[in-house]
């Protein structure tokens, strides 16, 4: 039976506590939330009623879609792979390591300080501010998935729209007041 610490858990979640970043992490969550709603509303429910979108489509579009905030998540949470602290260098183990001047600890040769996260990481590759957190060795696969997710997310949302104006036909289960709401246009009389 695998033994459950408090201490393990702490070391695999990692949270940034700068304000930026937190905005930035705040905005991506409501973007997701705006672009996913529109589209259900305005594209993906009407068509669907009409009989030109199937059910596992559907399905298909909310999964990829939770799959994209739910990485969002795990890579803002997840631990970048951060230095360990070692105040002295170890004889024979890490004869390549250099110092870090700022966070003044030993650190192996590919690990970079981060201004935000204050401390260095392992295989940094950069801090992103949508995340809110850096892209390092340990999270590096879930930010790939944030970005497929993204991708594929986004690129259904575009196919559907094209079809949606262009390839269908009119909408007739359309919501003329939902749609305005939206995008702010004043209602025809």
């Amino acid at each position: 039976m695998a033994k459950f610490s408090l201490s393990s858990m702490a070391k695999r979640i990692h949270f940034v506590w700068d304000i930026g970043g937190i905005l930035s992490l705040s905005i991506v969550n409501l973007y997701w939330i705006y672009g996913v709603w529109s589209i259900m509303s305005i594209v993906i429910l009407p068509r669907y009623y009409e009989g030109h979108i199937s059910m596992g489509f559907i399905c298909v579009y909310m999964l990829i879609s939770f799959l994209c905030i739910i990485s969002v998540y795990r890579s803002a949470l997840m631990n970048p792979g951060l230095v360990p602290l070692m105040d002295q260098a170890l004889p024979g183990e890490n004869l390549d390591w250099t110092y870090c001047k700022v966070c003044r600890r030993q650190r192996p040769l590919k690990a970079h300080h981060c201004r935000r996260c204050q401390q260095c990481v392992l295989k940094m590759d950069h801090h992103c501010p949508w995340i809110n957190n850096c892209v390092g060795e340990a999270n590096q696969w879930v930010f790939m998935l944030v970005t497929f997710y993204a991708w594929a997310m986004s690129f259904l949302s575009f196919l559907l729209c094209l079809l949606h104006w262009y390839v269908y036909p009119k909408c007739k289960t359309c919501d003329l007041v939902c749609f305005c709401f939206i995008h702010k246009i004043l209602r025809p009389s």
